[in-house]
């Protein structure tokens, strides 16, 4: 419900890079990057924050509000517009009582079947209960194909300040190398 605009970057001479060319030699993508302070979480909220960005050019399409009707999360858009993305944060904070299901969403934006792996970035040993997916095994998405799973924490043994991201990698056709393709940190503080 409530937006906080982290400002625009401007690329010049961007290039195509969709999905047809993606982590191939003709992907000539180029990187925007952004600071932004992590808002102070609410206890007895979610404290589930979207990081989005949206791309425009002038020799582009334009997005206009009304190609939205019905869109109701950003779950929904991202897949839908290759020029919209965004990453999830949730803050956990140590005084409440252990995490419910956190519900992911993972997805296949390619008109065809994709290898994926979902990888858990933990330098503090979190110990997560993951269900409905496999963790660190090849897996077939079949095409614009989208899964839910759930992940769950105990936060007894968690050294505050702490940190969990959970990544989705694909392996494209002709590419043996894994490329990153989306993902979720939960960061979780006193």
């Amino acid at each position: 419900p409530t937006w906080n605009f982290l400002g625009s970057v401007h690329l010049k001479d961007l290039q195509y890079s969709g999905a047809s060319v993606a982590y191939t030699d003709e992907d000539l993508s180029q990187i925007a990057t952004f600071d932004f302070l992590a808002p102070i979480p609410v206890a007895g909220q979610r404290n589930h924050y979207c990081l989005a960005a949206i791309v425009d050019s002038p020799e582009d399409d334009h997005l206009e509000v009304s190609q939205f009707a019905g869109i109701t999360s950003l779950d929904e858009a991202t897949p839908n517009f290759n020029n919209i993305t965004h990453r999830n944060y949730s803050i956990i904070i140590s005084s409440e009582p252990d995490a419910s299901a956190n519900p992911l969403t993972i997805n296949n934006p390619f008109p065809f079947p994709v290898p994926a792996k979902i990888n858990i970035i933990n330098p503090t040993n979190i110990i997560p209960q993951i269900s409905g997916i496999y963790v660190d095994s090849v897996f077939v998405m079949n095409p614009k194909e989208t899964r839910t799973f759930f992940v769950y924490f105990k936060k007894t043994g968690i050294k505050y300040p702490a940190e969990l991201t959970i990544q989705q990698e694909f392996i494209l056709p002709g590419k043996k190398k894994r490329k990153i393709y989306g993902g979720y940190t939960f960061v979780f503080t006193k």
